[in-house]
């Protein structure tokens, strides 16, 4: 006689039933289990500030690439486990930076990548190429070295031209020549599409080539240099709004640059334009720098610019002060300790004298005293305070005093003193996980009055197949030869001499520094031991819990040539198969487990690893699961197994409890659906 019962369970895997009848059972009966459905919750890993720590070096064995970084907390169940690997794609990247000594070489302007292939998980660390996108790609053969024309502009209102200079490929960017100025609009702008700004470290930059001034007094005359998470195409009838998350303003060159963050109104930078004028200083290489930088997952953005020095007003060049017939004078007599220049009005023969003091707020500010200042500085109060017109050398009062009054020289006065190259940070935003940032650039001012060029980028190197031939896979697409950003005048930047913009820039380059990119070094992440396995990756040395992934080297002699990839050895965790086990908590079953398992320490089946030595389990069967992504399991078998309950006598049952375990005995976690399973017990 064959007995069927049907259990239901709790979600925590246990069923308990109890039989408001006597259940009898005959000597020497057997119990099989006919089916089970159940589905399980996969809740087996959890990343906490602790293990989700991180160390990258993308210079081993040199200690200078170290990174350091971390995987946001969260708890993987079958729901999220997809999401691991971008999580810990993002952590990786969040340890690459963009360091001020050359001597940590490849983590500038560079990406991780996690990706599934072929059922395995991949980590792939990649130079992220800084190009110049306005330079279209003239070699279209076997091994092009970057993406061609990847530039969107609006043909219409932009222009950009390409000038070669001593073998260098310049590209400007300027309003076409005709269209008129455009007072704070972004429906004429340059954009990258199909194309984002790396998600590891990189760099994009923009220069003020020449600027002057159309005196409008509105936001015409500059132009702005930003990042959007927009998917911009070439269309003239597209306006940029509320999507752009970075933006740096210049306007003109007496007005601070002024930024915005998440479309939100400007900010005051406090930072005055330096040298943006071709006429007041005709070295573009000592030009500003507008810049917008990614480094462990924050973007900073600012300013690089020469400041200091000042333009003389000395005796000799009389200014005029604006009024007809009156004019003013500069000597440097009895200045005082403070003092730059003592200021002389002619008031119908009896002089007022004014102190001024340089170099104040940029190197083109004066402070200006009514008397003659003494030591400590802000001993005697200012009286007015003056900025200089690096275009034309006049100097206006905007405080104190009578009113704005201007001082025209007779002669453009000549710069005294010796600036000095500084980068100033404007601010600073976290980098969201899910965006993908786009740079763009937007020409406000006509063609007269704004000229930007050494507009370069550091392209995401993982957007697919790049041109022809996969260039975005070869080494040249890192600027090793060709043309490159580095042919936008970068190159020139990095080998200027000491005391110019050469002492902050960011050092982007391989040419110039032909040891860079060292094939010997190597990429290491070291990384919770659980993460690994969860990603498909074997555990690895001795350590349990850290495990260090050492990949391939790079350089210009491996291939792919700019690649460095660790591959897993399996299917990840969570697609892995699986065995789980029915076990009886009321009927003392003839079973057996004979493996190496410690059952938990306050197990009363707990010992000391050693030989395999048989154990008595109460295990009713043993269901294996292949290849199962979805956490269901689905058990039926037209032959049941019974096995020997081994009772002697008659048996009256109250309760039926059994319970669903892993192959390493620990419960599970089921979803919230309740498990079904149907036995027999046969007389």
């Amino acid at each position: 006689m064959v007995k069927l019962i049907r259990l239901v369970s709790d979600s925590d895997g246990n069923f308990r039933s109890a039989f408001g009848t006597d259940l009898t059972i005959k000597e020497q009966a057997k119990i099989a289990l006919l089916n089970l459905t159940f589905k399980t919750s996969i809740e087996n890993l959890v990343i906490n500030n602790t293990n989700g720590a991180l160390v990258t070096n993308t210079d081993y064995p040199n200690a200078s690439g170290d990174g350091i970084g971390n995987i946001a907390p969260k708890q993987y169940d079958s729901s999220n486990i997809d999401e691991l690997a971008s999580d810990v794609e993002f952590g990786l990247n969040g340890t690459l930076d963009i360091p001020p000594s050359v001597t940590t070489r490849n983590n500038i302007s560079s990406q991780y990548n996690v990706y599934l292939e072929d059922d395995k998980y991949r980590i792939l660390f990649k130079y992220s190429p800084f190009i110049n996108p306005l330079v279209a790609n003239t070699n279209t053969g076997t091994d092009p070295q970057y993406p061609i024309e990847v530039m969107v502009k609006g043909t219409a209102t932009i222009d950009s031209t390409n000038t070669t200079i001593v073998n260098q490929t310049i590209t400007t960017i300027q309003k076409a020549v005709g269209a008129a100025s455009a007072n704070d609009t972004y429906a004429r702008f340059v954009c990258v599409e199909g194309y984002s700004f790396s998600k590891g470290s990189g760099l994009i930059t923009l220069r003020i080539n020449d600027s002057l001034d159309n005196a409008s007094g509105v936001p015409d005359n500059g132009g702005v240099l930003g990042l959007t998470d927009a998917q911009l195409t070439n269309d003239n009838t597209e306006v940029l709004g509320t999507d752009m998350k970075v933006q740096l303003i210049y306007n003109r060159p007496t007005e601070n640059y002024f930024y915005s963050i998440n479309g939100g109104t400007p900010i005051d930078s406090g930072i005055l334009p330096s040298r943006v004028s071709l006429a007041v200083e005709p070295d573009d290489l000592l030009h500003d720098i507008m810049w917008i930088q990614r480094q462990k997952n924050y973007i900073t953005f600012g300013v690089w610019q020469m400041v200091g020095g000042y333009l003389n007003l000395p005796s000799g060049n009389t200014w005029g002060n604006g009024t007809p017939n009156v004019t003013e004078d500069f000597d440097e007599v009895d200045l005082g300790d403070i003092a730059t220049y003592r200021q002389v009005q002619d008031a119908a023969g009896t002089p007022i004298y004014n102190w001024w003091e340089a170099n104040i707020d940029g190197g083109y500010m004066w402070n200006i005293y009514s008397s003659k200042p003494v030591l400590p500085a802000g001993t005697t109060p200012v009286f007015a305070r003056a900025r200089t017109n690096l275009e034309t050398g006049v100097v206006t009062t905007f405080s104190g005093g009578t009113g704005v009054v201007t001082y025209t020289p007779a002669q453009m006065p000549t710069m005294v003193g010796t600036p000095v190259a500084t980068e100033s940070r404007f601010d600073v935003f976290k980098a969201v996980q899910s965006s993908v940032y786009r740079p763009f650039v937007v020409a406000r001012g006509a063609s007269t009055n704004i000229k930007f060029d050494l507009f370069n980028f550091s392209v995401n190197p993982y957007i697919g197949k790049a041109g022809p031939n996969n260039a975005n896979e070869r080494w040249d697409m890192t600027n090793r030869g060709g043309e490159s950003a580095l042919d936008n005048g970068y190159r020139d930047i990095l080998g200027g001499d000491a005391g110019t913009l050469k002492d902050v820039v960011t050092r982007i380059d391989d040419d110039t520094e032909p040891d860079r990119w060292e094939e010997t070094y190597k990429t290491t992440i070291l990384m919770n031991n659980s993460i690994w396995n969860g990603l498909g990756f074997k555990q690895v040395g001795t350590n349990p819990n850290l495990y260090t992934g050492l990949f391939g080297s790079i350089g210009p002699n491996e291939d792919p040539q700019n690649n460095s990839i660790i591959e897993g050895e399996s299917i990840p965790t969570y697609l892995l198969s699986d065995n789980f086990m029915v076990v009886s908590d009321t009927l003392k079953l003839d079973s057996f487990d004979a493996s190496d398992f410690q059952y938990g320490k306050f197990s009363p089946n707990s010992r000391v690893k050693g030989d395999l030595a048989g154990r008595r389990k109460n295990i009713l069967m043993t269901i294996p699961v292949n290849d199962n992504d979805t956490g269901v399991v689905e058990f039926q078998t037209n032959t049941p197994i019974f096995i020997d309950i081994n009772n002697a006598l008659a048996q009256n049952l109250k309760n039926l409890n059994f319970r669903i375990l892993d192959k390493d005995f620990q419960p599970l976690n089921l979803q919230s659906e309740n498990a079904i399973m149907t036995i027999l017990i046969e007389d």
